[in-house]
């Protein structure tokens, strides 16, 4: 599911030559190889003076990726479509413009300019109209049955389930109602989400929600949002198939709504309206991934070589730089004994100072995780618990001040769940995260000699159950956690955009359908 958001840049320029009036125009360009490619122009206009150009650049935002694109003015010759000059140029990085609400003035100096002539630019960005769209739906359930003991509880999940061997993406999960003929309520989800379904089909299921023990199924169907778009009522009438694939007749879901809503934001809207991102990376330091003194360790600290987790730090902490360059990373470790004192902890400060755990730059995060890697002592057992609750904390603490904040924790680990107290202590705690605004990302780590554990039945993989619940039966109420497969040397170019594209879909999703 792509995070690129298509942006349309309007340009005005004021304090133009008098040659202005032979003819010109605003082209934008973006480097890339090693030269300038055009992105797009706009119209050739024949005013003095000023000018705002009604023919928009569309560009893309992508997250995780610097973006600076270069303005040209260029002044063409007399009845001709010859340039003869270019009066001006700037450069501006998109992430910038939609900081300071969309709209940025500069300069555009050429050779001999003094500021009572030179034009001044300005770019507008605003989100397309295509990405601005989003599908209303509403779906009730007809005669559920739980098939248990227990009493009716119903809940769905609605997932996006990807060909090949691809995670389930978790578009929504609905309230649970005490019915066995349930109305949920409506929820929204971006049109552009449902435009990848080619790759991948939209699978509904249904769940019971069980007190004290772990929800049982009542029955699952797939369709496709084209299916969906033929309209409510009976033709979009699912009859619901058991665990064991039975069909159960008796029991169905059915499409009660469906439409079209143009109020839904963009990523780079929420940016344009003051939305702003703070980081935490969180880096797996227990026994699990080997002793860092020998070369089959995930941590080995070769003095010319990064190490596994330091190679996939970088490409993290390069993405969330390029991002938010004035903004610091928090950098934390769990998992081991800690100098100076040797005592054992799940969350500390890599830099040493828990209350401003905070790194300036890509340099410190390579510097202080060395550091750590080579004075810490590796121990177990592997538990999320304490550096979920920290980043929780902060999320509440900014919603009591009213600060508009989404927050991002990136957990760097080998995924070697064994402890069963420490499952249950980090499902409570994403648990508890699922109701504020927060993305908590997984990347695994692994090698032949430290693999990651993934196979169907471990616990780690029941971090990322949409039926997770804590031990009190609070239930989940979005999606929070997922599991981004950083082993694979071949797919580490990609690490930064799949971990952009979750953080992008659950930020727009809380905040159209939790916040």
């Amino acid at each position: 599911m792509a995070s690129e958001d298509i942006i349309e840049l309007e340009f005005k320029v004021d304090q133009l030559p008098i040659q202005s009036r032979q003819g010109c125009r605003v082209l934008v360009s973006a480097s890339q190889f090693s030269q300038d490619i055009e992105v797009g122009k706009t119209e050739k206009r024949f005013d003095i003076s000023s000018i705002t150009f009604n023919e928009k650049v569309k560009v893309f935002f992508r997250l995780g990726e610097t973006q600076e694109y270069k303005v040209h003015l260029l002044i063409y010759r007399p009845d001709s479509e010859d340039i003869e000059r270019i009066a001006g140029e700037t450069t501006f990085n998109l992430l910038n413009v939609l900081k300071q609400s969309g709209t940025l003035t500069t300069i555009m100096p050429s050779e001999n300019f003094t500021l009572n002539t030179v034009p001044i630019l300005t770019v507008t960005a605003q989100g397309g109209t295509d990405q601005m769209n989003g599908t209303f739906l509403q779906f009730s359930g007809h005669s559920l049955d739980p098939r248990n003991r227990h009493q009716i509880a119903a809940y769905f999940v609605l997932s996006l389930i990807p060909k090949g061997n691809g995670m389930p993406v978790i578009l929504y999960r609905s309230e649970v109602i005490n019915k066995n003929s349930p109305k949920w309520k409506e929820f929204i989800i971006p049109t552009r989400y449902f435009s990848t379904s080619s790759e991948g089909i939209l699978e509904f299921s249904c769940y019971n929600f069980n007190n004290n023990t772990e929800d049982s199924l009542i029955g699952k169907f797939s369709t496709s949002f084209y299916q969906l778009l033929r309209g409510a009522g009976a033709i979009n009438k699912y009859i619901l198939h058991c665990a064991a694939g039975k069909k159960k007749e008796e029991m169905s879901i059915e499409l009660c709504k469906i439409g079209s809503n143009q109020t839904v934001s963009s990523f780079p809207t929420f940016i344009a309206a003051g939305l702003q991102l703070h980081f935490t990376i969180s880096i797996d330091f227990t026994t699990n991934n080997g002793n860092q003194n020998e070369a089959t360790s995930l941590h080995y600290q070769h003095p010319h070589m990064r190490s596994i987790y330091g190679n996939r730090l970088k490409v993290v902490a390069d993405g969330l730089e390029a991002l938010s360059p004035s903004s610091k990373i928090s950098l934390l470790g769990f998992g081991a004994k800690v100098p100076p004192d040797m005592q054992f902890s799940q969350c500390f400060a890599m830099n040493g100072n828990i209350l401003n755990p905070f790194c300036r730059n890509l340099i410190d995060v390579e510097e202080y995780y060395r550091r750590c890697a080579l004075s810490v002592l590796f121990f177990a057992p592997t538990n999320y618990s304490n550096v979920i609750s920290n980043v929780t904390k902060q999320a509440i603490a900014a919603e009591r001040s009213q600060r508009n904040l989404h927050f991002v924790l990136v957990i760097l680990t080998n995924g070697n769940v064994s402890n069963v107290g420490a499952l249950k202590d980090t499902c409570d705690e994403i648990v508890k995260a699922s109701k504020y605004p927060i993305s908590i990302i997984f990347v695994g780590i692994g090698n032949a000699q430290h693999p990651l554990r993934l196979d169907a039945g471990s616990k780690f993989m029941q971090i990322f159950s949409p039926n997770l619940k804590s031990t009190d039966g609070v239930p989940l109420k979005r999606e929070t956690a997922v599991f981004v497969d950083g082993s694979d040397e071949n797919t580490i170019p990609l690490l930064s955009t799949q971990i952009f594209n979750s953080v992008s879909r659950q930020m727009t999703l809380f905040r159209l359908n939790c916040a």
